[in-house]
């Protein structure tokens, strides 16, 4: 249970941004719009990095970026199976088949790799992501095919919703099923990145809404995956309220390429807030200094910062 109070333990789970490198131009993605520029993260910071929390669970291995576009991620992951970690990660599935990535991330020990369906159709996700859907789809079959009967990864599809693509979940569960695939994730809340407000208007229309239409759909595809023997969630997990804190200040934490201590996956951006780096200082000393201090505070009060509204609803 997450403790919230202003010096809670040291986090169990992180996040961890390998690279924010990417090939994709994706419409609803912070990196679309920004220019930031940083060299991956090398295996030896990364084991500096893991050493900083000495209770670690769980890690997921990407940021803003394309995680498999760092041939140090394999050793990453690697490190953090050997020292009891689950690990997962999320891909745009488009660079598998290049090299011996595919078996060198089968082989890795990762526990899930989810990889983005963000369209049913050619056409839509191309608009969305820019990048070529049938080499994506055959990189994902691809994957289940090597990894055979084994019991991991999972192999799953990360469906970003928005009014874009939302009608064609039925048909992402198609493809889901003919790839054969664990299980199709969506996420329900898209971050419109409303401290950058050039950004966040751009992405408003993208945002789903409660229309009965959206409902029905949704009603229609977790019943299509039923039939199609899919499993399908609906993650919604992100909406907060004064009920139902932010738990990340208290228990988690994002790091980015550079080492920057960021509250959160969903701000991700350093620029934005940053706590301290850790390749600078020790992490103890960061999540236990006051600028921490003050925004557990901030959150505990519903006083919230400027980054953290997207996330929140009304109570």
């Amino acid at each position: 249970m997450t403790d919230y109070h202003l010096l809670p333990p040291l986090p169990n789970k992180i996040d961890v941004e390998p690279t924010i490198n990417c090939n994709f131009n994706c419409i609803m993605c912070q990196r679309t719009y920004w220019s930031r520029h940083s060299p991956d993260m090398t295996i030896e910071q990364f084991r500096y990095l893991y050493s900083s929390f000495p209770e670690l669970e769980w890690i997921k291995i990407q940021g803003i970026g394309e995680p498999l576009l760092n041939q140090d991620l394999f050793g990453m992951i690697q490190h953090a199976k050997r020292n009891g970690s689950f690990v997962m990660t999320y891909t745009n599935g488009s660079v598998l088949h290049l090299g011996d990535r595919a078996k060198k991330l089968l082989d890795s020990g990762i526990d899930v790799v989810r990889i983005s369906m963000d369209g049913g159709t050619r056409e839509t996700f191309q608009s969305i992501r820019k990048a070529e859907f049938d080499q994506v789809i055959e990189n994902t079959a691809s994957l289940v095919q090597l990894r055979g009967n084994k019991e991991k990864p999972s192999i799953e599809f990360w469906t970003v919703g928005m009014t874009h693509n939302i009608r064609e979940l039925p048909a992402i569960i198609d493809i889901a099923r003919e790839a054969q695939v664990d299980a199709v994730r969506v996420q329900m809340m898209m971050n419109t990145f409303d401290y950058k407000p050039e950004v966040g208007d751009r992405l408003t229309g993208l945002k789903l809404g409660n229309a009965d239409e959206i409902q029905q759909c949704l009603a229609y595809s977790i019943e299509y995956a039923q039939r199609s023997k899919v499993e399908l969630t609906l993650e919604k997990s992100k909406a907060r309220s004064m009920q139902r804190k932010c738990h990340w200040p208290f228990d988690s934490a994002f790091i980015s390429v550079e080492g920057y201590v960021v509250p959160c996956c969903t701000i991700a951006d350093p620029r934005v807030v940053a706590m301290g780096n850790l390749f600078e200082e020790p992490f103890e000393s960061i999540w236990t200094g006051k600028r921490y201090q003050q925004f557990r505070q901030a959150i505990l009060e519903h006083r919230l910062p400027i980054p953290c509204k997207n996330c929140y609803v009304s109570s």
